[in-house]
């Protein structure tokens, strides 16, 4: 059984914000796709310094599931009908396990409903880790743009993600993981590692 989290900061930048599309709710840290329609709904506080853990937990109550959280660039608008990843101003970590930046790399475990999943944003070095359950998993970025921003997607109905934990990591908390896992470049596909 997964730990669950408490989310710690009642920061008003700690909320999920719709995009252009319908067919989802959004509450403070919620978010509820109503129909099925692939979209990404973006947390509005924007990332530009510190290290930041945020933890959330996809809950599907029908027979289909999907899902993928990542970041993209500060400036960044989706297309209305676009994941996360699809374009080289984002990165998704998807529930099959696969991470997408304008294509796929694979090596992350898969994950599904009541499972919980995490990225690390470390704005000093500029790396992006994914966690699931806890667990660093191998596919992470380096120089990850200046500014991001947070975002989760789905194209189920019943589909549903709660922020379970969004905090900024003191410096005892905080643990190089570079040389845990393979680092694949923001800026082009990369395929020196």
């Amino acid at each position: 059984m997964p730990r669950v989290y408490v989310v710690e900061d009642d920061d008003e930048d700690i909320q999920m914000i719709k995009s252009s599309f319908t067919g989802c709710t959004c509450r403070k840290r919620e978010v509820l796709w109503t129909t099925s329609s692939c979209g990404t709904v973006f947390i509005k506080k924007i990332i530009t310094k510190g290290i930041w853990r945020i933890d959330f937990i996809f809950i599907s109550s029908g027979s289909s599931f999907e899902g993928a959280i990542g970041i993209a660039s500060s400036d960044y608008t989706p297309s209305r009908s676009s994941y996360l990843g699809n374009d080289w101003s984002s990165v998704d970590y998807h529930s099959c396990g696969d991470c997408y930046h304008s294509r796929s790399t694979s090596g992350n475990r898969s994950w599904r409903s009541g499972d919980i999943v995490g990225i690390e944003i470390d704005m000093d070095s500029r790396n992006l880790y994914f966690f699931l359950n806890g667990v660093i998993q191998q596919v992470s970025y380096c120089h990850i743009p200046e500014s991001v921003k947070i975002g989760v997607c789905t194209k189920y109905a019943n589909m549903g993600i709660r922020i379970m934990r969004f905090r900024e990591l003191d410096k005892a908390e905080r643990e190089s993981h570079a040389s845990r896992v393979k680092m694949v470049n923001w800026e082009h596909n990369d395929s020196s590692w």
